[in-house]
């Protein structure tokens, strides 16, 4: 079942509708009246993969400050909603997207604690209708009311546009990785037959079950030993050396970092 949300806020200063899937496409129909605010919540929406649909009437002939700052507060909640319990979702995630000269890191922990430090070295006063000093604002009232620790960063760029695309890019980027299911969908700490834990790493594209055939990593009281020498007795034949049982841990372990990269 897709994760929906739609919020609505009304107050003397915005009128704004919401609606979001987080396991969507990207498609996306944002007009809150400024067009280069329009274009950031779009690039996060189609590299985040999440359809948005954001409409909103703000009082612009003051300036554009509540319609920024309230936009931002109502993606965020509804990106909350659509998490529901926040069950199965990898949590972590972290992003570099570049844009011709521009590069730009996220990192986004959906850890029910708002926090957000915002580095984009913007210089221009304004890119189009859209003050510079409001999109490290917008960001930072989007992860308030996400209820998630967010850190972007500009990592070298000369232009100003492509400085803060490239941001909104990469935070949608880490967002889609945050809200997609484990690899592993199950408990990760199993038991091993002979007695002992058994510790297994999340594999894309298998569960527990196949963690478990290839990866496994057993503790026993002399220590951590591979799943091939778990369960041996010694004495009759089958005990392996302390360089072997090592190698193969190794191996294990290489195996697993493999597969890991791939997700």
């Amino acid at each position: 079942m897709a994760r929906t949300a739609t919020v609505s806020r009304k107050t003397k200063e915005t009128d704004i509708s919401c609606e979001i899937n987080v396991d969507g496409t990207g498609k996306n129909d944002i007009d809150t009246g400024i067009g280069f605010l329009d274009h950031m919540f779009c690039a996060m929406s189609k590299h985040g993969r999440i359809d948005l649909t954001l409409k909103c009437k703000g009082d612009l002939h003051i300036c554009d400050h509540h319609t920024a700052e309230d936009c931002a507060l109502v993606v965020g909640e509804a990106f909350d909603k659509a998490l529901g319990d926040r069950s199965d979702i990898r949590r972590f995630g972290h992003a570099y997207c570049p844009l011709d000269e521009a590069l730009s890191r996220a990192v986004v922990d959906i850890s029910s604690r708002p926090s957000a430090h915002i580095e984009l070295n913007l210089v221009r006063e304004k890119i189009g209708e859209l003050s510079c000093e409001m999109i490290p604002h917008v960001m930072e009232s989007f992860a308030t009311e996400a209820r998630i620790t967010l850190h972007v960063d500009n990592l070298k760029g000369k232009n100003d546009h492509h400085k803060a695309e490239s941001a909104f890019k990469a935070l949608g980027v880490a967002l889609r990785q945050v809200r997609s299911p484990r690899a592993c969908t199950r408990g990760c700490v199993g038991t091993h037959p002979t007695g002992t834990a058994a510790v297994e790493q999340p594999v894309h594209g298998g569960g527990c079950a196949s963690a478990a055939k290839h990866s496994a990593v057993c503790l026993s009281p002399a220590g951590p030993v591979s799943r091939f020498s778990a369960g041996r007795q010694p004495g009759r034949g089958s005990r392996r050396s302390e360089h072997q049982g090592r190698l193969e841990l190794i191996g294990a372990a290489r195996w697993t970092q493999g597969q890991l990269s791939r997700i």
